[in-house]
């Protein structure tokens, strides 16, 4: 049966820290960015690919290379989410907006988002069966005990409802703790 004090212990932004932000900030920091600005366009698409394959490697504790065609079109999805691929790279080739190192460290968050969200996946699909109705439904009547002073009294779903969504709630929980945090330290 399903725990939600131990859920959430592992779920914890202390854990998250030491499961995925400090190994992802130590792998960014060991690759040196060998300049602040690339030469041209082909220098830029070198220094990501050799980025994301270095990342890669050191993420997944392999030697096995990143086919540089997976690597590009890699750090080309991640970039057009963060103001388009074109811009970041005539950003980087001008040395605007923090060069190419910037340029790096949001593509290191976005693989800090990545694999936060897969680590929770992770928890919470290896410790809550989603075959198991009941469990989820146990799990959410437990959560509704312990947190049912700052939920929306006249609102406030039961257990049944809220278990079939309990990930969505467990996700938009840690999101309002996390925030919460951040506003208070």
């Amino acid at each position: 049966m399903a725990d939600l004090h131990k859920i959430l212990k592992m779920l914890h932004v202390s854990v998250i820290t030491e499961k995925v932000d400090r190994p992802i900030n130590m792998i960014r920091e060991r690759w040196v960015c060998p300049k602040y600005r690339p030469d041209d366009y082909e220098d830029c698409c070198r220094m990501l690919i050799s980025f994301m394959q270095y990342f890669n490697s050191a993420w997944t504790h392999t030697s096995a290379k990143m086919p540089e065609d997976i690597a590009f079109s890699r750090v080309k999805n991640i970039l057009e989410n963060k103001g388009g691929f074109v811009q970041v790279v005539k950003d980087s080739l001008a040395g605007r907006e923090g060069g190419i190192v910037a340029v790096l460290d949001m593509i290191t968050e976005k693989m800090k988002d990545e694999a936060t969200e897969s680590y929770i996946t992770y928890i919470l699909n290896r410790y809550v069966n989603p075959l198991e109705y009941d469990s989820k439904v146990s799990l959410m009547q437990e959560y509704i005990n312990e947190f049912a002073h700052v939920l929306p009294g006249e609102r406030l779903m039961s257990a049944y409802e809220m278990a079939s969504n309990f990930e969505g709630l467990i996700n938009f929980h840690l999101k309002w703790i996390y925030s919460f945090r951040r506003t208070i330290t």
